[in-house]
């Protein structure tokens, strides 16, 4: 597989934070926590939620407003 890299946290963090960008996405929902933490510090322009329980939140210090 050719050109394919390995799914960790940073290969996801920037494929996912690539794709926000250029889709000028405004809100965003996520399931792991990780990647919410790492999406909020590199893609300013964009709310990133964490999702969990079936709801969306904004649940921590680093949280936008």
């Amino acid at each position: 597989m050719l050109g394919k890299k390995a799914r960790n946290i940073e290969n996801v963090v920037a494929f996912k934070a690539d794709v926000l960008r250029r889709c000028g996405v405004t809100d965003y929902a996520e399931d792991n926590r990780t990647v919410v933490r790492e999406l909020r510090k590199v893609v300013k322009t964009c709310r990133v939620w964490h999702f969990k329980g079936g709801r969306m939140v904004l649940d921590y210090s680093d949280a936008p407003l």
